[in-house]
């Protein structure tokens, strides 16, 4: 982060100083007293289970001398304290002061599925030639994107933030912020249906971005999904598209799985540019990919370049991820689920070929409000014509998917610890086991059990 001073917090935030101490400037931006550096602005937010403010008296004995706060705090005399309404509203006021003081390219990326490996698949191809900041792991809310852009500096030539919502009204909080230069939307699907009602509340919650879209700025839009027409038509900014097998901008076509990933061919402007293979499984990530492809070679990237690259790619953590065990093998796809991203992992697995069995572990999708029965009975529809053999499912939910997968072998576990158990009574030389669920249910933790058995 490049140096700022109180006088640019007051600006921003409509702060007011109401004390005055030895510190003038900062570096850093900390809401954290845990990993809190002398030279930090502490801004002290109120959370669900935490008030920040409550902890004051711990930043300020870690050195930390600059503060900013909504409520009265008592800090000795040397803490410099600025005063505002809302912290966590003054938290992205200054993130969006910041943004435009640095004056570097901002690349925003949202969608049902597909944020965090879109996000990284990017930050692969920009990183080979230039120099970037990019949000680490899933900081896309409210109080990460800031955290992100003050990660940046004027070394940097481009950020690439992750947009993550599940209400109405914090995308247009979180594009208000970024003020993205270009922004991809990478599916709409049925996710925080809880909140946002349907299919349609999602593609309008992810419109919200579109005002926000800098001055000539570009919309990356999946011409495979439903909602492209909808979106597009709700964009007010030049429009780029990607698909598979159409007449999109930037289009794959021949598509061949094989054990190192997908080989395919990249047309841009409906001629053939480059073939490769992306070491990556399933149609979904081709779409995350080349939604990168398009906003890389929008930036400057030649096509050539990122060819280089691509072999270097890798999923991130807990989503499609190939865990090789000696006799097995693991489908780690348990960061988080959705209906959207849960058909697309069934459909995938119903493509592996293996000599034994495919176990198919499924927990709860959360977030689904009222339908939420429905979603996990479709799920279970989707199953029973499907190749997966045994399904082992964890909650009350994801029992509506076992009541309707009947033709298949099904066990229902209350608990991680259960369906391990089930787990071990069946599983054998040459199974393929995926595991799918919404991010609560830990089913990481089964993965770790695998390995210390």
């Amino acid at each position: 982060m490049e140096t700022l001073k109180i006088s640019n917090i007051l600006s921003a935030c409509e702060g007011k100083l109401v004390q005055e101490g030895i510190k003038t400037e900062f570096n850093n931006v900390s809401t954290d007293t845990r990993s809190i550096n002398k030279d930090d602005l502490f801004v002290a937010l109120k959370g669900e289970r935490f008030d920040a403010h409550d902890f004051v008296q711990d930043a300020y004995k870690t050195g930390c001398r600059l503060f900013m706060v909504h409520k009265n705090v008592n800090l000795p005399p040397d803490a410099s304290v600025v005063y505002v309404d809302d912290t966590l509203k003054a938290l992205g006021d200054l993130a969006g002061y910041y943004r435009r003081f640095l004056g570097i390219k901002v690349i925003g990326i949202t969608g049902s599925n597909g944020k965090t490996t879109t996000k990284d698949i990017l930050g692969n191809l920009l990183s080979h030639e230039h120099k970037i900041a990019i949000t680490q792991g899933t900081m896309n809310n409210l109080v990460g994107l800031p955290l992100t852009i003050f990660s940046a500096n004027k070394s940097h030539e481009f950020l690439v933030v992750e947009l993550g919502i599940n209400h109405f009204g914090e995308m247009d909080m979180l594009a208000s912020i970024a003020k993205p230069d270009i922004a991809v939307i990478t599916n709409i699907g049925p996710s925080h249906v809880e909140f946002l009602i349907d299919e349609e509340g999602v593609c309008k919650a992810k419109s919200e971005v579109f005002p926000h879209i800098a001055e000539n700025g570009i919309a990356v839009l999946n011409k495979n999904d439903k909602f492209f027409d909808k979106l597009k038509n709700n964009s007010n900014c030049n429009v780029i598209t990607f698909g598979i097998e159409n007449k999109a901008d930037y289009c794959a076509k021949n598509l061949v799985s094989n054990n190192n990933g997908i080989s395919l061919d990249i047309y841009v402007s409906s001629e053939k540019s480059v073939s490769c293979t992306l070491p990556l499984f399933g149609e979904h990530n081709v779409l995350n990919f080349l939604a990168s492809i398009a906003v890389a070679h929008q930036l400057g990237i030649s096509l050539d370049s990122m060819t280089s690259v691509i072999p270097k790619i890798k999923p991130p953590k807990m989503r499609m991820e190939i865990l090789n065990f000696p006799s097995f093998t693991i489908i780690n796809d348990a960061y988080n689920a959705n209906p959207l991203s849960t058909l697309s992992a069934l459909k995938e697995l119903d493509k592996i070929n293996c000599s034994g069995k495919k176990i198919f572990i499924f927990a709860d999708m959360l977030e689904l409000g009222d339908k939420g029965e429905l979603y996990h009975r479709e799920i279970g529809k989707f199953i029973n014509n499907s190749t997966v053999g045994y399904l082992i499912t964890i909650g009350g939910l994801a029992k509506y998917t076992a009541e309707e997968s009947s033709d298949k072998n099904v066990k229902t576990a209350d608990s991680v610890e259960e369906c391990f158990n089930y787990l071990k009574e069946i599983l054998s030389d040459n199974d393929v086991v995926m595991i799918k669920g919404s991010r609560s249910n830990k089913l990481e933790k089964i993965v770790e059990m695998l390995k210390q058995n």
